[in-house]
């Protein structure tokens, strides 16, 4: 009979699995779920990765959904669940990120920008403990860390667009930072694709802790993820509540709604 043991004091916090099969877990039949998500993911990744001009890499719009979740009511052990998987069941070919938390989320709408400073972060890492990094390719990264932040920018400034509308002499620039703002994708391509090459890997796994608690903002970093995160070469795994997600998408129409019918 397969069991979870809980210490007096540790109630709250995160179940750190010391077992070193997954399949002698609680949650055993949910891993093996998600690992054969894992596998199809990869087989697809591994099976279409022949284009030249990416490198060897998809492109972005051959790749499959990238998200695996791990969906229940509040106290029933996802975030747990999505730890210890993250943690034994990727190979030595996966980077697996730190998890993004609801308190990185809390500080800040953009989970693109969470993101990229988790990676920049491991690149500050390779660089001063590992000595991974070469002068050369330091330099190449930076630039491609670079075209990423200047499309981000763009991004967070679409108001300046709809104030500039009319102005025909700045309309030329106006179009070329649009241009930026459709590039953040195949940058961010060009950026993971970089960092994983320098790394060896293959694969970079993002895990995301209780994105739904963010009740505020939950409609928006789902549309970055959609558009900005399902990308070749990229696993994200996520623990949420599912009624509590939709209740926030219900939310967000409705108030688009009432605007339309007003």
């Amino acid at each position: 009979m397969r069991e979870i043991r809980i210490t007096q004091g540790n109630e709250f916090t995160i179940y750190k699995s010391e077992k070193n099969s997954l399949s002698e877990e609680l949650f055993s039949k949910q891993y093996e779920n998600a690992a054969e998500c894992v596998l199809d993911l990869m087989k697809n990744f591994l099976e279409n990765s022949g284009n030249v001009r990416k490198g060897g890499r998809m492109d972005a719009w051959e790749c499959p959904n990238n998200i695996i979740g791990f969906c229940g009511e509040r106290g029933q052990g996802k975030s747990s669940a999505m730890y210890n998987f993250t943690k034994k069941n990727f190979d030595e070919r996966a980077w697996v990120l730190r998890t993004i938390d609801p308190t990185a989320l809390e500080a800040t709408h953009d989970i693109i920008d969470i993101v990229v400073s988790r990676l920049l972060e491991q690149l500050f890492y390779d660089r001063e403990e590992d000595g991974r990094l070469n002068e050369r390719q330091e330099g190449e990264i930076l630039n491609l860390f670079a075209d990423v932040h200047k499309d981000m920018s763009v991004l967070k400034n679409q108001n300046r667009f709809l104030e500039q509308e009319y102005d025909y002499s700045g309309s030329m620039m106006k179009l070329q930072e649009i241009k930026k703002s459709l590039e953040l994708k195949d940058n961010l391509i060009k950026l993971i694709n970089k960092l994983l090459l320098v790394r060896e890997k293959e694969f970079l796994v993002i895990p995301l802790d209780d994105l739904d608690l963010n009740i505020q903002s939950v409609y928006k970093i789902m549309e970055q993820i959609r558009k900005y995160l399902v990308l070749p070469h990229v696993i994200i795994v996520m623990a949420l509540h599912v009624g509590q997600l939709q209740l926030c998408l219900e939310r967000e129409f409705a108030g688009e709604l009432d605007a339309l019918r007003d």
